[in-house]
């Protein structure tokens, strides 16, 4: 009968709701094509007042398999019943709970109801910003340290085990830098005492590092941060603690005896040099079990205490898909009554949706992104069309609401440097730059990516700063770019559509009545692009291995 194949389930997959009288509906085509895919839907009993809507395809040329559609109501929604209405080669069918149909079905789709806490809704006051993370170690040194024999020249190379001496005053001093850059957001790695550099090994939550500088420091730093309108984010190590911890040492030492025992997994299995699970069994770094109600009390004061004492704005919450999913539920639930509008971000190198979904962050690490940026513009592994694909299942897999507070990244502090990665091309740097800048979603550098510093991974990527940079080509570049978005709404909040059009990959950024289209081109030669099929009778020429911004009126 029909040429194709649909794909929707009364699931928060398919249908969520983004506000009490809201929701977001998303369907998609198997295979085979469609012209046009509408929506028909009313409270129960009462199809007499139906409303019909068209879904909104996810590419320009409406040949993208995902659709979506926002449905309002004046009142809380509750016994929605729908179905969809298909326009295949001038044929119309019906899709329902049934499948397809020639005729209007029997049995319908239905969203039962919507209670508050399953919305999901935008944290705005995130939306538009620019990130930078910081390994405070490595970001700046301030003050006279020529006392402490464990520092080294901050030109030295890194290892696993030298420290720099970077503190909070340095990071105080350089917010003016920052801000100058266009930064409005700041990701810190751990801050917490601990007995290595990189500080991922908690001695204790509840105390800053000593090598770091004082609480007052601490303090003095996020008050100027806010009054620069810079936000600034906590990394969270609570999936796993230090091994020389007050609470691991008393557990190791006592077992069963110790008040801890249980916040830890002790085994013997043989798999193991030591006798408790570790993080990436490496033994420094014992895994916490979330089986232990005391731990899951504990953790939670931790992150309370943090923002009610230090008025922080969010916490990265460290490989937070390895911890307990109902402890993850519950951390989320709680640590949002200490603060509205508190960012919560999860670290994943995965499938974020669980995550995002369950309302357990607001946003993931998306390096789901960074592999399709680095595919395209540096491997040169895929072409437009497949990266194009890539880009709309990830926007359609994700919350739409959360799209624009999503951590986007081409490099961290477990990655190589971007310049390493791209073979110090400066070409596909400014291209995967633009794109990263440009789309929707946080922009976030990792401290010295913008002078162009180079690295391998870990510890070739935790140089410290290389101050004498900044002003480089690469850094006015960024910067410029930085401006660019912050100067335009369209590309701080406007949504986005990808496309593919001359060779050249691209997307619209809209919002209200301003529009903006940025193509690349990746090419050893430039190309001339038509854009009358994007609602405007003129060309643009994008230059070779290059970029261009059109603003559409």
């Amino acid at each position: 009968m029909e040429n194709f194949k649909l794909r929707h389930y009364e699931s928060k997959d398919y249908i969520y709701a983004v506000g009490l009288n809201k929701i977001h509906i998303k369907l998609e085509v198997l295979f085979g094509e469609v012209d046009s895919i509408s929506i028909k839907y009313w409270k129960r009993f009462r199809e007499e007042e139906s409303v019909l809507l068209e879904l909104d395809n996810y590419s320009f040329d409406k040949k993208s398999p995902y659709f979506d559609v926002f449905i309002e109501s004046k009142e809380q929604f509750r016994y929605l019943n729908y179905v969809f209405l298909i326009v295949s080669k001038g044929k119309k069918y019906f899709y329902s709970k049934d499948g397809v149909s020639n005729d209007f079905p029997l049995r319908f789709f239905e969203f039962q109801y919507v209670n508050k806490d399953d919305i999901i809704d935008s944290l705005d006051v995130f939306k538009g910003r620019v990130g930078y993370h910081i390994f405070v170690d490595r970001f700046y040194r301030e003050g006279n340290v020529s006392g402490n024999k464990k520092i080294v020249e901050w030109d030295e190379s890194p290892t696993r085990d030298n420290v720099f001496g970077g503190n909070f005053l340095g990071v105080f001093n350089k917010l003016d830098y920052l801000k100058d850059l266009g930064i409005s957001l700041i990701i810190f790695m751990p801050i917490f005492k601990a007995a290595s550099n990189h500080k991922y090994d908690t001695i204790d939550y509840f105390e800053v590092d000593p090598s770091y500088g004082t609480k007052e420091d601490l303090k003095k730093l996020i008050s100027k941060a806010h009054e620069l309108d810079i936000k600034i984010v906590f990394d969270g190590v609570f999936n796993h603690i230090g091994y020389f911890s007050e609470q691991f040492l008393d557990a190791k030492e006592n077992k069963e005896k110790s008040k801890y025992f249980s916040w830890f997994s002790f085994v013997n299995d043989g798999e193991i040099e030591h006798d408790y699970l570790a993080v990436g069994d490496y033994k420094w770094m014992p895994k916490l079990n979330y089986q232990s109600l005391e731990l899951r009390q504990f953790i939670i004061k931790v992150g309370k205490y943090w923002i009610d004492s230090f008025d922080i704005d969010g916490w990265r919450l460290d490989v937070f898909d390895e911890i307990e999913e109902s402890f993850r539920n519950e951390f989320s639930k709680e640590i949002k009554k200490s603060k509205k509008d508190l960012l919560l971000i999860g670290e994943t190198w995965h499938d974020g949706y669980e995550l995002l979904s369950s309302k357990q962050v607001h946003s993931v690490m998306n390096y789901l992104y960074r592999n399709y940026i680095l595919d395209y513009f540096v491997d040169c592994r895929i072409s437009e069309n497949e990266f194009l694909n890539k880009l709309q299942w990830l926007s359609f897999r994700y919350p739409k609401p959360l799209l624009g507070t999503m951590y986007n990244l081409l490099g961290s502090h477990d990655t190589e440097r971007i310049m390493t990665r791209a073979k110090e091309d400066m070409s596909k740097i400014i291209q995967v730059y633009a794109f990263l800048i440009l789309s929707l979603g946080i922009p976030v550098i990792y401290y010295g990516d913008e002078l162009g510093m180079i690295g391998e991974v870990d510890p070739g990527c935790r140089k410290a700063m290389e101050w004498d940079r900044v002003g480089n080509n690469i850094y006015l570049k960024i910067k410029e770019l930085i401006k660019y978005r912050n100067d335009n709404e369209a590309i701080r909040f406007g949504d986005i559509k990808y496309l593919v059009v001359d060779n050249c990959f691209g997307f619209i950024r809209v919002f209200g009545n301003e529009k903006i289209l940025v193509l690349f081109n990746t090419l050893d030669e430039s190309i001339e692009v038509s854009l009358e099929d994007i609602f405007v009778k003129r060309k643009v020429v994008v230059e070779k291995n290059g970029y261009s911004c059109v603003k559409l009126y």
